[in-house]
């Protein structure tokens, strides 16, 4: 009769990869669902696009740098109560026209000011946020 072989004990690097083989595997999917998945699924999530508004001293103000076409939403805001919202669908390399009479119809020196653009064809909307209920604009 022959003795059995003794069992082989695992390898360090082995009983390590095995416990991170998890982990990695639920980041990589968080990371397809977050980046690619949600080009499909979700879209909207996709469609900010504030690199594409230019400075509002640029001659148009707030020009379109974008090759794409987008819609802008402005708000001027001179005090909790008194605020001027415009949007505005700009094709590339045109700007707002129209801030000179919002800032008119405000009436008030600007406090602060919001400004979102989204890619054709979502739009900037208000949207409560879910974890503070603030409102905010989201492109939709």
């Amino acid at each position: 009769m022959s003795d059995p072989e003794p069992a082989k004990p695992k390898s360090r690097l082995a009983g390590c990869l095995a416990a991170l083989a998890i982990p990695l595997a639920v980041i990589g999917w968080m990371a397809f669902d977050r980046f690619i998945l949600t080009r499909l699924t979700a879209p909207e999530q996709h469609a900010e696009r504030p690199a594409c508004i230019g400075p509002i001293d640029g001659e148009p103000k707030w020009q379109n740098t974008c090759d794409e076409t987008i819609n802008i939403k402005y708000c001027l805001i001179a005090s909790a109560t008194r605020e001027v919202c415009r949007a505005h669908k700009l094709a590339p390399e045109t700007g707002v026209s129209d801030l000179d009479n919002a800032l008119a119809e405000l009436g008030a020196p600007v406090a602060s000011m919001r400004r979102m653009a989204c890619v054709e064809p979502f739009t900037p909307l208000p949207q409560r946020h879910p974890n503070t209920g603030r409102m905010r604009d989201v492109c939709t």
